[in-house]
């Protein structure tokens, strides 16, 4: 599976002008396919066929997309340009300095480095913040497979919204480095902002049950809806990961797989590291408020170290490095204080026993449910 991205990348990205674009394309078009396989499995196949039999379908359509590429492998495959990228026109705008050939060529591979680590580190909160979301809202929608399979849905589909978008994007902005390290910082600031909206959302979930209660399939199209709102911040900017990583990282076309495969690798190793410490690690040693919080805090911390080299090649560094030295001072006030939840309240199940607050959910506005908690 890991091999599949990579090669279809060689194959599809025939020259550098459109690098981004395609390579989020497809990043994309993976991630979608991900998404319905998600959703096909938890409310479809699972529930009709049973695990093995399901799992006997998907192994099958693996079978049949093979098998029909082997016999398209007989065509003329397209002639790939061997054209390179110059990253010395990066430092050629009005806001920066005149740099020789060395020095650019220096900056610039150091940028690829910190592009890398900048990947990992984004693999690593993706997967722990859909780790902590789901069990968050396994306390607010019921910790069944449906609530899982909707997080994973909406979630992925971000992501491959993300990375079509800025797949494009990536293609026609010089600032690839300065428009990674925003996109970081975006995902950042609204995964705090979620994290406290998911916390105190449960008298809203407990409305849209109530409301929805004789209907399961408006129901879950309802939360659908609503999750894939909130969650659409934070997992387009990490989408945006991929092929901004690709601009900045591949030079050529000659080392365009090798040089795919080792950003790839890189951010699924983060996203494993991401997953296990977020299960076994930071939820039970921290819990959910306090795991966000470490979560949120190393992405943008590494995002604005990342701000350092950024600035490299300006005529006002000094200015730039005095911003980066505030960003990271202000967002740590801020993650010392939220995300803040009503923690009572969280175990309650008003999901399966609305008990008490039914009168109030019957006149409650939904305004009024959305900041009531």
């Amino acid at each position: 599976m890991g091999a599949t991205l990579p090669v279809l990348c060689r194959f599809y990205v025939n020259h550098m002008g459109h690098l981004g674009a395609r390579t989020g394309w497809l990043y994309g078009l993976n991630t979608v396919g991900a998404a319905v396989g998600a959703v096909l499995g938890g409310f479809v196949l699972v529930r009709s066929l049973g695990v093995w039999a399901t799992l006997g379908v998907a192994a099958a359509v693996n079978l049949l997309v093979g098998a029909s590429r082997l016999l398209l492998s007989k065509q003329k495959e397209p002639v790939l340009s061997d054209d390179t990228v110059s990253f010395r026109n990066e430092f050629s705008r009005s806001g920066a300095r005149s740099v020789d050939g060395r020095l650019a060529d220096r900056i610039h591979k150091r940028k690829m480095k910190w592009g890398l680590w900048l990947f990992a580190v984004s693999g690593f909160c993706a997967l722990a913040y859909e780790v902590l979301w789901t069990r968050l809202l396994g306390l607010i929608v019921g910790p069944t497979t449906y609530s899982f399979t909707l997080v994973i849905a909406t979630f992925i589909i971000g992501l491959a919204l993300g990375s079509i978008i800025f797949g494009r994007l990536a293609d026609r902005t010089q600032r690839v480095f300065l428009l990674l390290i925003l996109t970081q910082l975006g995902a950042s600031v609204t995964a705090l902002a979620v994290s406290q909206l998911l916390g105190n959302s449960q008298f809203l979930f407990a409305k849209l049950i109530h409301t929805f209660q004789n209907s399961f399939a408006t129901l879950i199209l309802v939360q659908s809806v609503v999750l894939f709102g909130v969650l659409l911040g934070p997992t387009l900017f990490l989408g945006a990961a991929f092929p901004l990583v690709n601009r900045l990282y591949v030079h050529s076309m000659a080392d365009l797989g090798k040089s795919l495969g080792t950003a790839y690798a890189l951010n699924t190793v983060g996203a494993i590291i991401g997953s296990f410490a977020a299960g076994f690690l930071i939820i039970p040693l921290m819990g959910k408020e306090n795991g966000l919080r470490l979560v949120i805090m190393a992405q943008f911390v590494m995002a604005a170290l990342a701000w350092i080299p950024a600035g490299s090649g300006l005529r006002r560094r000094n200015l730039w490095l005095l911003a980066g030295a505030g960003l990271p001072f202000f967002y740590i006030l801020l993650i010392l204080h939220f995300p803040a939840w009503q923690s009572d309240l969280l175990s309650r199940g008003w999901y399966r026993d609305f008990g008490a607050i039914e009168h109030d959910l019957d006149r409650t506005g939904w305004g009024g449910a959305l900041w009531k908690g």
